[in-house]
């Protein structure tokens, strides 16, 4: 992306996210593979923050494979481009398998001096005070842990307020939580 072409991006919205690592498909990460190991990707990032008058979010993982990884490098690269910036504790490589290697990540928070949110195997309330607590984040995204689940962040809130985790849901009330949720997203 040319420096020119990061003015004003968004439709509507008063923000710039531009991902850095998180190649969707295929076609994309052919395109990104290059980049990411030579470390090409980090200019763009920066010159679109230095280039904006919109707050600039970065989401980056810890590197691309264990033989690279770099998140404090590009922490460091994009930082000042930015005024927030997420941490996947898992390699591209990895995608979303293994564990996420908090200390890496808790290493980027240490290293850099804006909001740093934590990610990665946050699967209940406990874990996500617990990703806090341990790496000294200031925020945590909880992604593939509410999926079918949107009862983790009530667990989330009742655990960083100290209060007791709320009981599991009940199957009925599960299925009445899920069958609305499918009956809103229908067609009319």
């Amino acid at each position: 992306m040319r420096p020119e072409n990061c003015q004003k991006k968004g439709r509507g919205d008063d923000r710039y996210k531009h991902g850095l690592s998180c190649a969707k498909d295929r076609k994309e990460r052919r395109r990104f593979r290059p980049a990411e190991r030579s470390g090409s990707h980090i200019p763009c990032g920066f010159c679109c923050g230095k280039n904006s008058d919109l707050p600039v979010t970065a989401k980056i993982r810890i590197g691309w494979d264990e033989k690279s990884i770099n998140a404090v490098e590009t922490a460091h690269a994009v930082e000042a481009a930015e005024q927030l910036q997420a941490v996947h504790g898992r390699t591209r490589e990895q995608y979303y398998s293994g564990k996420a290697d908090w200390s890496q990540i808790a290493a980027v928070k240490r290293a850099v001096d804006i909001p740093v949110i934590g990610n990665g195997d946050v699967t209940d309330g406990s874990s996500a005070v617990r990703m806090m607590k341990e790496t000294g984040y200031d925020f945590v995204m909880i992604a593939r842990g509410a999926l079918g689940n949107p009862w983790i962040f009530r667990e989330a809130l009742a655990a960083w307020k100290g209060e007791p985790i709320p009981p599991p849901p009940s199957a009925e009330e599960k299925k009445k939580t899920m069958m609305l949720r499918h009956l809103k997203i229908l067609p009319n």
